[in-house]
């Protein structure tokens, strides 16, 4: 008996001696995974930055010939008594020796109330007022997204996602183009978190007026009234309107119609690389345009068809999954998904929106990264199935701009690259939607309480 026992106390020790051992030897590569993270992310974070600094210079290189450029110049020409969206010299674009497309200005006349303090300045002095404010914008974006995700990230994890946004194609293309992006990114970010907070109302006006900025937003306006938010519904409508008829006081309604008239000639020039919609998609591969090879040709007609077929099916998917309000994490995917379907949607899909969906995906993502950690058993296919396509969706997501084009003469490679961005949204719009419909179904992505999701997400320090 004693041998025996004697026996078993030796395994009892050995094993405890291999347990602690395999502990220690993880540990160790922990540490050293992140001492070498530590190392190699600052400097990363420099070169990507400079690279961020050269599109910037180029963009103010480029004035009046930028998106800034182009609302600035219609204020200038009210100024001098012209109308607000008169031709001037920040709307021909040269895209090559025989090629030159008229970008025209998209913003509302509303909008350009907020550029009217500037009048005045130079162009340079007004470009860099905005960009500032830009800054701010992200900024406080940010913030606001730290707060409602409650992530505790630890030295190395905040110098990877500072890598990350610096990387980011939505920093990169909203630099180079000296877009109103990061300000629509503060009113979506806030209406976000007001829709977490179940204020209703506040969340309401925040969409209405991005909305009155950028049409492709009213899709919120049938969220509200699919998930029953009466409130929201009523403060969207009346924030929407109310931004059109101060335009309307201020600049008049002729403004109004030069304005419609010039969304409708921006799908002459949606096969830009940076257009990540459906309609990129569709006008990069099957017409013919003078950036891409096409791989076939469509009809017009054949083109805008399968448009409103794939916007109707995306569109509907995306409302119907955000329908499902009974669980805590229905608002981050609800506005994830809808806001995604609205990108996909959109004539014009540009990666600088690519940061409007970045709060709510980014929540939803560490909710169920948080669930599977929690859980001892294996995670189910639809949380393999979301995670490989968020996986997959990376490279689109960090893509430089221009090496969009390095396929043009290439009929091989052109599908993949001149079509990543579109790819990274369509994966990350699958993801969302496998998860939805896990939920809905009852099989949750990832065993675990759903009580899980109201707790902070934390990133233990290793």
């Amino acid at each position: 008996m004693n041998l025996v026992e004697s026996v078993s106390r030796r395994r009892l020790s050995s094993s405890r001696d291999q347990s602690a051992e395999r502990s220690r030897v993880a540990t160790r590569d922990r540490s050293s995974r992140s001492s070498i993270a530590a190392a190699c992310i600052p400097a990363l974070i420099i070169i990507t930055s400079f690279y961020d600094a050269l599109l910037l210079t180029t963009m103010i290189s480029w004035t009046p010939r930028n998106d800034f450029g182009r609302a600035f110049a219609s204020v200038e020409s009210v100024a001098r008594g012209d109308k607000l969206y008169a031709y001037n010299a920040s709307i021909p674009w040269r895209l090559d020796q025989t090629h030159t497309i008229m970008l025209k200005n998209l913003n509302p006349p509303h909008f350009h109330i907020l550029l009217e303090p500037l009048v005045g300045l130079s162009e340079r002095a007004a470009l860099e007022i905005w960009m500032i404010a830009g800054l701010i914008c992200l900024l406080l974006s940010i913030a606001r997204i730290g707060d409602e995700a409650r992530v505790a990230l630890t030295l190395v994890e905040k110098g990877a996602a500072a890598l990350a946004s610096v990387v980011f194609v939505g920093t990169s293309t909203a630099l180079v183009t000296g877009h109103m992006s990061f300000l629509l990114l503060l009113m979506f970010t806030f209406g976000w978190s007001a829709a977490r907070s179940e204020k209703w109302t506040e969340s309401g006006v925040w969409l209405g007026i991005a909305a009155s900025l950028k049409p492709f937003l009213l899709i919120f306006g049938v969220y509200y009234l699919i998930v029953r938010r009466a409130r929201a519904v009523l403060s969207f409508s009346i924030a929407l309107i109310a931004c059109h008829l101060i335009g309307i006081v201020y600049y008049g309604t002729a403004a109004y119609g030069d304005w419609l008239a010039n969304l409708s000639d921006a799908g002459d020039w949606s096969y830009m690389p940076m257009n990540a919609s459906i309609m990129g998609f569709l006008k990069r591969e099957f017409t013919l345009n003078p950036i891409f090879p096409a791989l076939a040709y469509i009809s017009p007609r054949t083109i805008r068809a399968i448009w409103i077929a794939a916007s109707a099916a995306i569109g509907g998917a995306s409302l119907l999954i955000a329908s499902r309000k009974n669980e805590p994490t229905a608002v981050d995917r609800g506005f994830a998904i809808v806001m995604i379907a609205a990108l996909l949607i959109s004539p014009l899909g540009w990666t600088y929106y690519f940061w409007l969906p970045v709060g709510p995906a980014f929540a939803l993502a560490y909710s169920r990264l948080r669930e599977a950690n929690a859980s001892s058993k294996p995670p189910q296919a639809a949380f393999l199935a979301s995670k490989y396509l968020v996986l997959a969706a990376i490279p689109g997501l960090a893509l430089p701009v221009y090496a969009t084009t390095i396929a043009e003469s290439s009929y091989t490679f052109s599908l993949l690259i001149n079509n990543l961005y579109f790819i990274s949204l369509l994966c990350l719009f699958f993801a969302c939607l496998i998860d939805g419909l896990a939920r809905a179904i009852g099989r949750d992505p990832v065993p675990g309480d759903d009580r899980l999701i109201s707790q902070p997400l934390i990133i233990e320090s290793s």
